[in-house]
């Protein structure tokens, strides 16, 4: 069986999630409160909003939606496609991983060739 170690508890107050980081993994929670002030930026409505941030709790918006756990693999991969071909709350930004950085090439073939 799989060992199922929780890393973060998960409270829902209205409509605000509220993840306190249980293990001790250093700098977790402070990297999901950055990683959701980029998203909020660049593809606002496509990860929750950030909303606090203080002592390893991540306060954020609650999405609605259907959890992730539990789809097939088919279904979690239309989901994923759908965010990265301009799907709801998709409006452009940083490219999604293994996505090419259509700015980043243009830079680079700028600078070859300029």
């Amino acid at each position: 069986m799989a060992d199922l170690t929780h890393t973060h508890a998960l409270t829902y107050e209205g409509g605000r999630v509220v993840k306190r980081y249980v293990e001790p993994k250093p700098g977790a929670a402070e990297r999901e409160w950055r990683a959701l002030t980029v998203l909020a930026e660049h593809t606002p409505g496509l990860a929750p909003e950030p909303i606090a941030y203080e002592d390893g709790v991540v306060t954020m918006s609650r999405l609605d939606g259907v959890p992730l756990r539990g789809m097939g693999g088919a279904q979690v991969r239309r989901v994923a496609a759908q965010g990265r071909s301009g799907g709801p709350g998709r409006q452009g930004g940083p490219a999604l991983a293994g996505e090419p950085d259509a700015r980043r090439a243009g830079r680079h073939a700028r600078v070859q060739h300029g």
